[in-house]
């Protein structure tokens, strides 16, 4: 696959390319939080960091990968590309999940004949949803609404998961918010 435009590419456009270099290497990375509601809202909503959740003993995988692609480790264990400063690359090891639901079924893409993984536009509602009920930062309730807007999703699922996580004034704001 060929290096995107580093300097202007958009969150979907790298991960495209990263995500391709680790299905090359049997890696099943996911993409997550902020950059997945970018990817899904259709470009309505910005991430800096584009984080994916990596199978537990990848890392050393991921960091070789990464290096024949031109990143480097940050100080904060992150990865940047020299040509590529307005994205920072973030790593989870460990099992997909939302909270503590960890029956996640990734939605699959193909780029170039390699399957590259994302959270299903569901998922990553919930995901930021989530945030939203435990931080209070208004931003993740945007993200949510943005990715609603722009993706079909599964409303009941969303809705009994804000329940559970004792988010019904979350999910008031959301359901107001869509509707707009």
């Amino acid at each position: 696959m060929q290096l995107p435009n580093l300097k202007s590419c958009t969150e979907e456009e790298l991960w495209h390319f990263v995500a391709y270099h680790f299905s090359r290497e049997t890696i099943e990375s996911v993409l997550v939080g902020p950059a997945a509601a970018a990817v899904y809202s259709k470009g309505t909503c910005h991430s800096a960091t584009l984080n994916f959740v990596a199978p537990i003993g990848s890392n050393l995988r991921v960091e070789n990968v990464l290096g024949k692609i031109g990143f480097k480790k940050t100080e904060n264990e992150q990865f940047q590309h020299p040509d590529c400063p307005k994205y920072l690359l973030s790593f989870t090891y460990g099992p997909l999940a939302v909270a503590e639901d960890s029956k996640i079924k990734p939605w699959i893409k193909q780029v170039n004949g390699q399957f590259i993984r994302i959270y299903s536009p569901t998922d990553c509602i919930r995901d930021r949803l989530t945030n939203y009920i435990q931080s209070k930062a208004p931003e993740c309730l945007d993200q949510a609404v943005r990715v609603a807007k722009c993706q079909p999703h599964d409303t009941n699922r969303i809705k009994s998961w804000c329940l559970r996580k004792n988010g019904s004034v979350a999910l008031q704001e959301f359901t107001t918010m869509i509707q707009k």
